[in-house]
Parts: structure tokens; sequence; C-alpha cells
């Protein structure tokens, strides 16, 4: 058949002209095949004046080739890798010794100088940072090793005292500082001293014998036996003295607050010597004049007290009497009881402690006296206080 009338687009004007509608654009319908046509040419046909403007995507200025990484973000990329590696190595290597640490610190910081070199010299102060924060990283972890060995240390040191002297003591607080502190350090160096002096004890009583230290013994035995009385061995360390005190102050100790410890008993002997520096310092200097400054010479002698295993005697356990107001009792071979402390007689149950001198090849030593086996625990034997006022 012909075409007849123009076709759809004659009649399509035809129509317009008739309606005397204003003349618009007509637009003409896209034939179905028109709309399988390549993308890029749709894409083509839809650019136009009237077409939103394309966001425009950077383009690598090498075809065929991905964008490049830039140093600043291969700087951040390194940082960000170091503290992660520095989080996730906290949970994977408990249980390492120092020396493992330290290696394992000295390799972590090798690859990362290593991965430094490549950022170049542009971002120097980028890598200082990330240098700071890996050192940073490493003194805490050695920190944290150091401070879980030192607590390890005190651990055992506890117990082996612990089976050495039977009675509870005052257990120091633990250190808190990453570094050790003064006290820590003076606390070890005792420590090690009193180790040491235990060690000489031993050896000079396997040479010396113990034939005087017998005959000693037995002659005390036969002084406190008829007061219902008895030795009660303390340890020689230095604190033999303080020891004595405080094992016979746990004897009358009520539940109401913990019992005093030697070491706190050190330090009550120190403040009340060093608080009547006339009374004590004929005592404490040497009578041979040999102090060149008697003041510096009788506050370096409370310190010892305080803080060493210095060995304590009659003007410790004199200032120890009035610091604690009880009345001591000492007992010794050949000599009659001597009262410390008579002014608080009654006031609370008597301290009692024995002097020997030779306990020990070092010489001299103080022991706790306690009620027999066949008295009752804690009570006062009738003749003690009789006996002592006698003598």
């Amino acid at each position: 058949m012909g075409r007849k009338g123009g076709g759809k687009k004659g009649f399509l004007k035809s129509a317009v002209r008739a309606g005397d509608a204003p003349e618009q654009d007509v637009v003409e319908p896209v034939p179905q095949r028109a709309l399988q046509t390549d993308p890029g040419q749709v894409a083509d046909t839809m650019d136009g004046p009237n077409s939103p403007a394309k966001e425009e995507k950077p383009v690598s200025k090498t075809p065929g080739k991905p964008a490049t990484t830039t140093p600043a973000a291969s700087a951040r990329s390194a940082q960000t890798s170091t503290s992660d590696a520095g989080d996730s190595d906290q949970d994977s290597h408990e249980g390492e010794t120092r020396g493992q640490m330290v290696q394992r610190h000295k390799k972590e910081m090798k690859a990362h100088k290593e991965k430094m070199k490549k950022l170049g010299k542009k971002h120097k102060d980028e890598i200082e940072k990330m240098d700071e924060q890996i050192e940073k990283r490493h003194e805490a972890e050695l920190a944290a090793h150091d401070k879980a060995a030192l607590c390890d240390s005190d651990a055992a040191v506890t117990k082996v005292q612990a089976s050495l002297y039977a009675t509870k003591l005052d257990s120091a607080a633990p250190v808190e500082s990453k570094k050790a502190t003064k006290a820590q350090k003076r606390r070890e160096k005792q420590q090690q001293e009193e180790a040491e002096r235990e060690a000489r004890i031993a050896d000079e009583q396997a040479e010396l014998g113990d034939s005087q230290r017998v005959l000693e013994e037995r002659a005390l035995a036969e002084t406190l036996e008829p007061l219902g009385l008895q030795l009660r061995d303390i340890p020689p360390d230095g604190h033999c003295l303080y020891r004595s005190v405080e094992d016979q102050l746990s004897l009358s100790h009520s539940g109401g607050q913990a019992p005093i410890g030697f070491q706190a008993l050190r330090s009550k002997a120190a403040e009340y010597i060093r608080g009547h520096e006339a009374e004590y310092l004929p005592f404490v200097v040497p009578e041979d004049g040999d102090a060149a400054d008697p003041h510096a010479f009788f506050q370096k002698y409370c310190r010892e007290v305080e803080d060493t295993a210095a060995w304590g005697g009659q003007v410790e356990l004199g200032a120890l009497a009035h610091s604690l107001q009880r009345h001591i009792i000492v007992y010794s071979v050949g000599l009659p009881a001597v009262d410390m402390g008579i002014e608080y007689k009654g006031k609370a149950p008597s301290l009692r402690v024995c002097y020997q001198r030779h306990a020990w090849a070092l010489g001299e030593h103080y022991n706790s006296v306690v009620p027999a086996a066949s008295s009752a625990a804690g009570s006062e034997p009738e003749d003690v206080e009789d006996e002592s006022e006698s003598e």
C-alpha cells in the first residue's frame, strides 16, 4: 500500500494546526530497536546543553595503570600499622622473659627503621613521631615486665622468711612506681645483707662448735624453768631484739588491732631516740670522741636503727619500753633480771626477752621468753613479777 496523508508525522502536525494549540517540540517516540544501541552512543546522545553535569573522576596520568599512593599516605599507613602491631603483640607475647622481650624489641625496631627509610626525608616529622611512639611502647612493656618480676621476687622473699619465722610479719606495700623507689632499693639491700649474715653465722658456728652455746642455754633453762618459762628461738638476722619484742606483743595481742611488726618497732625506737637526743647522745656517740660532728653521727645512728639490719641493744630496748609504754624484763646468764620501763609495770602484761652472749658465733643475740609448755599459753606465771622485783 502507498503512503497516505504523509504518514504519522504528517498526521500529528496537522492535528496541532487544527486545534490552534501553541507550537511545541514534538518528541518523536524512540523505536524499540533504538533502545538496544551501544551504551557509549546512548551516553553521547544524552549529553547536551540541558543535561546534568557529569561528576569528573580522577584519572591516572598513565593510561592502564592504577593511581599511585603518595608518601604522606604511606606514612599514615605505616603509623597505623605500627600502632596496630603494638596492640596485637600485647596479648601474643605474655610469659616471655626479659631477654626475649628485648630481642623482640630489637627486631621490631629494625623492621620499623627499614619501613621508615622508604618514606624519605620529606616526612621527617612523621618519622620522628612514629619513632617516639614505638620507643615509648617498648619502654612501657619493659617497665610492666620488671614490675611483675619484682612482685614475684617479693613473694619469694616472704616465703623464705615465713619458713624461718612462723609468726606473721608485716608485709611491705607493693611498689606501684615503674622505677624502684629508694625504700625498695634499701629493702633489697637489707635482704641481701641478712642472707650474707646468716651464711656467715652458719660457717662460723661450724668452725667454732656449739659448746659455749650449749652451756649458756642450759644455764638459762635452769634459770627460767622454776619461773615456768622457756626460750623461744628467734632467727639471728640482725632484727633479733625487735623480733623478740614482736613475739612478746603477739602473746598479749587482742583481735582489736593488727600486731606491730619488727620493722615498725625499729621505726618506733628510732623515733623515740631521735626525739630525746640529749638523753641518748652520750650512749650513742663513741666514747673516744672519734665522731667529728656528734649531732651528725647521732642522726646517722638513728637512720641505721630505722632502715638497716643493725643489731639492737639496751639503748633500743629502753627506747621501745618508753615508746610502747610496756614493762620489759631481760634475762641473762650470771646476771640478775633487768627491768626496762619499770614505771609501766602492771599497766599491761610484761614483755620478756633473754640476752645471750654465745648463742651464735657472731656474738650477742636476743631470744623471746614464753610460758613453758606446761603453763597456760599467754598466762602470767605467779612468781615472775616477784622474782623481777627481788632481783
